[in-house]
């Protein structure tokens, strides 16, 4: 015996969700598409701090900016002229000079000498050192320029240090 659907019946078939099927698809979809969004809210978050690094890794060993690379250093009082020292040019108030700081006062308890430099206190000595903009740090080998550059944290420094030795050792 066959049943046929007569007219005004609904015919269920296998693939059929009803109308509790359509809701969960819903539910679905709209957690995955938020899930998205949240996503993707993380990523241009990433992606905004990735950039800030590259910028401040691009600001590493400029050629362009502060000190000639080789030269002699400019003039300014209590550098020692021999072995390795630091110039570092801050900014009262910035909060990457205030980061840096700490870094560098570890690397002094070391033994690395470092010459603060204060924008608001010599401010003709940034323009002698042709600063761009602080935090600025150059490296000095006897009182020659090995490297110099924007830093942001202590890490940039030492990548600082070895350009200069390694342009020190090429110089050799």
């Amino acid at each position: 015996m066959t049943h046929v659907a007569g007219i005004g019946q609904r015919r269920s078939t296998a693939g059929g969700l009803g109308v509790n099927g359509s809701s969960v698809v819903l539910v679905v979809l709209a957690g995955a598409t938020l899930g998205l969004a949240v996503a993707v809210v993380v990523l241009l978050a990433r992606l905004r701090a990735l950039r800030r690094h590259v910028g401040l890794q691009a600001g590493l060993d400029v050629a362009d900016d502060g000190p000639p690379m080789g030269q002699p250093a400019p003039a300014l009082d209590g550098l020692r002229g021999s072995g390795d020292e630091l110039v570092a040019f801050v900014s009262q108030g910035s909060g990457r000079s205030v980061g840096l700081v700490a870094g560098l006062r570890a690397l002094q308890a070391e033994g690395m000498a470092v010459r603060w430099v204060r924008d608001d206190e010599e401010r003709d000595a940034l323009r002698r050192w042709r600063v761009p903009a602080t935090p600025f740090v150059v490296y000095l080998v006897d009182g020659r320029v090995m490297s110099a550059g924007m830093i942001g944290r202590i890490e940039q420094v030492h990548r600082l240090i070895d350009a200069g030795l390694e342009r020190e050792r090429v110089a050799a």
